[in-house]
């Protein structure tokens, strides 16, 4: 939700400084919404650390911020694409206006369905009791 208010912002302030609001939400909507399956990805993977393994769910922090710097900043650094290719962050990249490739989306939705259930699963192996 937060990135689609994100995208509204920035297409009304585009709308607002001459443009039109129809196309700066073509153009700017699939840009910002391509970015919600490698989000979806890296929130599978806290929960996979949460159910099974509690006390490391830190390291899902460590692992987003890993991302997004390779995601982000593998070619500025010129990693291998061995190390880029890493991040899910680096597979939805949409330009704003540019074409928008499925395949790699719909990827990283299945692989988040996969942390999705296999974080369920773990989750209901730990001995939790209730008060």
């Amino acid at each position: 939700a937060l990135l689609i208010v994100f995208g509204l912002g920035v297409s009304v302030t585009s709308a607002g400084s001459g443009g039109d609001l129809g196309a700066a939400l073509g153009h700017l909507m699939p840009a910002v919404l391509a970015t919600v399956p490698a989000v979806w990805v890296c929130v599978g993977l806290a929960l996979v650390f949460f159910g099974a393994l509690p006390r490391l769910v830190t390291i899902a922090w460590a692992l987003l911020a890993a991302f997004l710097v390779v995601g982000e900043f593998g070619s500025l650094l010129r990693l291998p694409a061995a190390i880029t290719d890493l991040s899910p962050f680096a597979h939805g990249s949409v330009v704003p206006g540019g074409t928008v490739y499925v395949a790699p989306l719909a990827v990283l939705v299945a692989v988040a369905a996969v942390l999705a259930l296999t974080a369920v699963a773990a989750f209901r192996r730990r001995a939790l009791t209730t008060a």
